[in-house]
């Protein structure tokens, strides 16, 4: 397995061609370089089972959509369901088990694909400059299709066995609730609060020790957060150590692995455990396509899918 590495003097990020993904994010922080995010202790876990969809792209629908089904127009399109009978994550022919080409020129992979399954031009672009990752997203569908793209990153910016004792700020007005498959539903659930409020930036743990009739279906966070235009601040004080995340997107799903046990295990961790990073996810609304009201999901050759997400590093 290749893996190809861009770095700036205060990153460094490496990645494969398999689903695009980001096996390591490398931070220099007060003279020493850190991980940040989670990497399979075994190589051959990106290659086969990814349990976890750990760090690739999603597509070409990141998330659940209601029963694989959705309408453009007058047509009725069904998708394959394989996760409580929704389509999940792009499905059986999900873009993270895409061999990409990649190319590297200077701070940047250029990842590019003709998905024949889907009939889509994707290019993904991985850039960093200073202490910046920029990831940018363009697909060009042959037909009209729904498209919502992310890269599923998960965090831990310290050393730490989980992020209980990471701060997490956000100042999301509302969540999408979630139905009895994890789909999400046009209900809208007020912050303020609730275990879902993260806008006086309290250390996980709190939020993890919180009950919530959502986390009989989840069992912790697993939702979309509107956060349009909105900056979202993850920091480690134990590793003196943050990252902003700014995004085109309107929401950002937050998974707090809480279906971790055990599967696989980690680069300098050992077994996945729960609450052992924080999923990260810029996108559109998961299901949207099903949801009055959100952006619109359906593209087509003269309106192509993009997104540019940024994670900025720092020193705390």
């Amino acid at each position: 397995m290749h893996k190809y590495v861009i770095s700036s003097q205060n990153l460094r990020v490496f990645a494969i061609s398999k689903g695009a993904t980001i096996t390591q994010i490398q931070v220099l922080n007060q003279g020493v370089w850190m991980d940040t995010i989670l990497d399979y202790a075994d190589e051959n876990t990106y290659l086969n089972t990814d349990p976890y969809y750990l760090n690739c792209v999603v597509g070409p629908h990141a998330g659940r959509i209601k029963d694989g089904v959705y309408q453009i127009g007058d047509q009725t399109i069904q998708l394959d369901r394989n996760v409580n009978g929704n389509h999940h994550h792009g499905g059986k022919d999900s873009f993270k088990d895409i061999l990409f080409d990649v190319q590297v020129e200077d701070q940047t992979l250029t990842f590019t694909t003709y998905d024949e399954v889907h009939g889509i031009d994707v290019s993904i672009w991985v850039r960093v400059s200073d202490s910046d990752l920029t990831i940018a997203y363009k697909a060009i569908p042959k037909t009209p299709q729904v498209i919502n793209m992310t890269h599923h990153l998960y965090f831990n910016l310290s050393d730490e066995k989980t992020i209980k004792y990471h701060t997490l700020k956000v100042d999301a007005p509302f969540v999408h609730a979630v139905d009895e498959t994890g789909a999400s539903t046009s209900e809208i659930i007020e912050v303020h609060n609730t275990p879902f409020d993260f806008s006086n930036k309290p250390y996980l743990k709190d939020r993890l020790e919180m009950t919530h009739p959502q986390f009989e279906f989840t069992r912790n966070i697993d939702h979309a957060f509107y956060t349009k235009n909105l900056p979202l601040v993850l920091e480690s004080p134990r590793a003196h150590l943050g990252v902003e995340i700014r995004s085109t997107a309107d929401y950002t799903v937050l998974y707090t692995a809480n279906f971790f046990e055990g599967e696989t295990s980690f680069v300098n961790r050992g077994p996945s455990q729960r609450a052992e990073a924080i999923a990260i996810e810029s996108q559109d609304c998961p299901n949207g396509v099903n949801i009055e009201g959100t952006k619109d999901q359906i593209y087509n050759q003269a309106r192509p899918y993009t997104q540019t997400t940024t994670y900025h590093f720092y020193s705390l």
